[in-house]
């Protein structure tokens, strides 16, 4: 159900006062049954007992408000909803992410979240933050178009039509039957759960295309999707990949591509053959539909197998969606592609310029389970999420300690320059997302470990307008710089966005600015009551307590099991994985243990061996 309502408000981007709408829907989050790859008909989660939850489409200025309602029907489930890539700025408490800035909305309850669109444009998604719900299939695009003129743009770009290709990886069995096998010490590797499908599909002027019926039965899904293309005319493409692992190349037969969004920041044309899309990120590609119509063309989709330990043979690799020129035409076929060009986020010029603002391991742990970490401590959720615990401790807010030593806190303050650096020291690919922010991508490393400086640059400071985003992959021994200025208030979860990492613990909390946050916010009731539903704290300390040391019952463990590591690697590992800058000259490096790189160096080369060993990276993979 959907109401839309208009005022006059004052967008803070624009010159003059413009037509404004609060763009109102009521979500019964509830199971349905669904079969979008065609196989097997499964129970999802979906909103008032359909899948695919419907789309979110406004423009600029708009507030979408969701009256989200519990329908799981379980007392022991709760449920949030995250707008990925959405600011919230002075509404940290909408964000949606459970244990940092709200608890789950219990069974049977409502939260509405209100989603302000006045500092924002582009393409975005929301989705189930908690236990793995949008795995289960609780995610949906979100659009939002300007309102200063067709485009939003200031060069001369522009297009006819455009399309939303939702790239995605699907599962049989349900997340928490596959996280149950993840985390078990059966699978101390911690080989993440191999997706059995994909699901692409298209969405196009505020419907599913043709159908969102036809997207739940697979009747336009994967090989069955297509997108009509008429002669002579420009579109954009806005690409989400809402996976819980794979990772997509894509192309397009007979056509050029220039990629123009990352993440909702306008681009100036970047070309490109083949465009990479990790989990959760977003881009808009430019495509001109040829003159002739004789022909119909594929865009090829093809899951990276390097992000699987095993490919399994049912498994379809590569798909393929339609640029149909005439229905009555021959499909066109799939092209093969034997390299896969590297995207570098750094080559990326926003279109708006911002001058440049002034590690991950994985390894076994006591309890026989795999887990993932920043700096050796495994996430994992506080009693009192971060928000109150930042809100109520006064000026303690800017100790970590009292967040919970396994929440992996960090606090700064108001307006500080922020830099973080991120390292990947595991065999797999990461994407990492920062929530509140879109951050500037001032370095990128594809080997920390090479002395060629192709892959391995230095950061160069002075740079007039670096590359911006809000989820950056990290390769294999490659490693990161981002930076942001501390302007939004609120605590903040970054993560990687793999949510078998995330499960796993591959998380931190930045804490922005809890002295500012403490006078400028006032929490709706309604998240004070849902915590108390569920006898959890909205006060204090991690565990609701006034104190800086009385940190009894909380959160404790696993810590990494030691096996087939030197004692210097381990200590390099806890130094490695994340540094910040704070302020001006003033370096914090979060972690224990000398930096011996040596040790840590021969470790991660010969765990990347050993995943090259069991097949080919690229070339020859995809082939249907």
């Amino acid at each position: 159900m959907v109401r839309i309502s208009t005022s006059l408000l004052a967008a803070p981007l624009l010159a003059s006062a413009v037509s404004a709408a609060t763009i109102e829907q009521w979500w019964n989050i509830s199971y349905a049954t669904a079969n979008p790859d065609g196989l097997q008909q499964r129970r999802v989660i979906g909103v008032n007992g359909t899948w695919p939850p419907p789309a979110l489409s406004g423009t600029q200025g708009d507030v979408f408000l969701i009256h989200a309602t519990n329908g799981l029907g379980d007392n022991s489930i709760g449920t949030a909803l995250h707008s990925h890539g959405m600011m919230f700025n002075g509404t940290n408490y909408y964000d949606g992410a459970v244990g940092i800035t709200q608890c789950s909305i219990p069974n049977t309850q409502t939260m509405d979240y209100y989603i302000d669109t006045s500092l924002q444009t582009g393409t975005y998604w929301i989705h189930g933050h908690y236990q793995g719900q949008y795995v289960d299939g609780l995610r949906a695009p979100v659009v939002i178009h300007p309102n200063s003129n067709a485009t939003g743009r200031s060069d001369n770009v522009t297009w006819d039509d455009e399309y939303v290709l939702i790239v995605s990886d699907w599962y049989h069995d349900e997340h928490s039957v596959l996280l149950d096998q993840f985390m078990n010490w059966r699978n101390p590797t911690g080989a993440e759960p191999v997706p059995d499908a994909a699901a692409i599909y298209v969405w196009h002027n505020g419907s599913y295309y043709p159908s969102a019926a036809d997207i739940a039965s697979g009747a336009a899904v994967n090989d069955n999707a297509t997108i009509p293309f008429e002669a002579g005319k420009k579109y954009r493409i806005r690409i989400i990949n809402m996976s819980a692992l794979a990772m997509f190349f894509i192309g397009i037969d007979g056509h050029d591509m220039s990629v123009i969004e990352t993440d909702g920041v306008e681009i100036t044309p970047y070309p490109i053959d083949t465009l990479t899309v990790a989990v959760a990120q977003r881009y808009s590609i430019l495509v001109e539909a040829k003159n002739d119509t004789s022909k119909n063309y594929a865009i090829t989709v093809m899951q990276s197998p390097d992000m699987y330990d095993k490919v399994p043979d049912s498994l379809v690799l590569n798909n393929t969606v339609q640029i149909v020129y005439n229905a009555n035409n021959t499909p066109g076929a799939m092209v093969e592609y034997d390299t896969i060009e590297t995207l570098n986020d750094t080559q990326f010029v926003p279109i708006v310029e911002k001058a440049m603002a002034l590690p991950t391991s994985s390894t076994t742990y006591d309890d026989g389970t795999n887990r993932a970490s920043f700096n050796n401590v495994t996430f994992q959720e506080p009693t009192t999420p971060s928000i109150f615990t930042a809100l109520t401790m006064g000026n303690n807010s800017m100790l970590s300690s009292v967040y919970g030593a396994q929440t992996n806190a960090f606090a700064y303050p108001h307006m500080a320059n922020i830099q973080l650096t991120v390292y990947n020291w595991d065999a797999g690919f990461h994407p990492f997302h920062l929530h509140g922010h879109e951050f500037q991508v001032v370095s990128k490393s594809f080997d920390v470990t090479s002395n060629d400086t192709t892959i391995n640059p230095p950061l160069e400071e002075g740079q007039s307008n670096p590359s911006r985003r809000d989820t950056i992959t990290i390769p294999p021994t490659g490693n990161v710089v981002l930076r942001w200025r501390a302007d939004n208030p609120g605590a903040w979860f970054f993560h990687c966005h793999i949510d078998w990492h995330l499960s796993s613990g591959l998380a931190a909390v930045f804490v922005e600015a809890p002295e500012t946050f403490q006078s400028n916010t006032t929490v709706p009731q309604v998240l004070y009551d849902q915590c108390k539903w569920w006898d959890l704290p909205t006060s204090g300390n991690v565990v609701g307590l006034n104190s800086t040391t009385d940190f009894k019952g909380e959160p404790w463990g696993p810590f990494p099991l030691v096996m087939g590591w030197t004692p210097k690697a381990i200590g390099a590992m806890a130094g490695c994985i994340i540094t910040a800058l704070i302020g001006i000259g003033s370096v914090v490096w979060y972690g224990w243990g000398p930096l011996d790189e040596e040790d840590v160096e021969e470790e991660v080369k010969r765990k990347v061996a050993a995943k090259k060993g069991r097949g080919s990276r690229v070339k020859g993979w995809f082939k249907k």
